[in-house]
């Protein structure tokens, strides 16, 4: 369990590929070769290095963006469409907002005022997103649009509210996998279900899963029970919600919710029982 703790640390955009329907995404940016002119200053014909700064805004087609990398600059004639030469705009990605859905190009681009502008040819630039479409976004369940809003909160350092987000989408998970067991059972039995604590929630779920009634004869439960994640987990969102930790919660803690949120999902919806097969599902080698 210590190797898979430790590449959730380390990056959980792998482990989200699976857990959730996140991808990797290209599109094509046309940036206007417009310069900032509070930098540098025109001078019609003389070739001069002027700054741009371009600021561009995907939010109409991403639900969420985690990461964005600039994979390739193309100059584009105006009027026929076709690459041509050698491109005299170079741009880099100086930073990017994730709520806003925003990228912020910055570059140089050495030419004269007929470069200027994008009247005798365009610049695109090809992005690789990764992150979530609007299209995509619409097949999420509840546990998983939670799950990354987990993550985006806790990009943005506010691990208080990412652990509670992360544990709010486990609740949601168990509740939807639970659902399954309470349609072929009494219904006088659904609200003493509903009122089980959470372990015993999983418990059940571990039992119809394993389909056995000891839970110490699975290796896997025996794992997960002794690490005490699920105790943990529970504790501290306890605390959260009585107003404790308003600024002392660890970036760990919130690594543990999310390890046991993909040791959940990865026994209980794709039906691995094995702590370093979860891993190597969540963490494949890339050849």
């Amino acid at each position: 369990m210590q190797n898979l703790k430790e590449k959730i640390a380390e990056n959980k955009l792998p482990a989200l590929f699976h857990l959730s329907k996140i991808g990797i995404y290209h599109n094509e940016i046309l940036l206007d070769n417009q310069p900032d002119y509070d930098l540098t200053s025109y001078e019609g014909l003389n070739q001069k290095e002027y700054a741009l700064n371009e600021i561009a805004n995907i939010s109409l087609d991403y639900q969420y963006i985690f990461h964005v990398d600039l994979h390739d600059l193309k100059k584009i004639d105006y009027y026929d469409n076709e690459e041509i030469g050698d491109i005299s705009s170079k741009y880099f990605i100086k930073r990017v907002d994730r709520r806003l859905k925003e990228i912020e190009f910055k570059g140089q681009l050495l030419g004269d005022g007929f470069d200027i502008g994008g009247e005798l040819y365009k610049t695109i630039a090809d992005i690789e997103v990764i992150g979530l479409t609007k299209v995509d976004a619409n097949q999420l369940s509840l546990y998983q649009e939670l799950m990354l809003e987990g993550h985006l909160l806790e990009l943005e350092n506010n691990y208080r509210m990412s652990f509670f987000t992360y544990f709010t989408a486990l609740e949601s998970f168990v509740r939807e996998k639970l659902e399954e067991i309470k349609n072929n059972t009494y219904k006088e039995l659904h609200e003493k279900i509903e009122n089980l604590s959470l372990r015993d929630k999983i418990s059940i779920l571990f039992k119809k899963e394993f389909n056995i009634e000891n839970l110490d004869e699975s290796t896997f439960w025996s794992t997960l029970s002794g690490s005490k994640l699920i105790k943990k987990a529970v504790d501290m969102r306890n605390d959260i919600a009585h107003g404790k930790h308003k600024d002392d919660l660890t970036q760990e803690i919130v690594d543990d919710c999310f390890l046991l949120m993909a040791l959940l999902i990865g026994s209980l919806r794709d039906h691995i029982h094995d702590v370093n097969k979860i891993r190597k599902y969540l963490y494949p080698k890339i050849v």
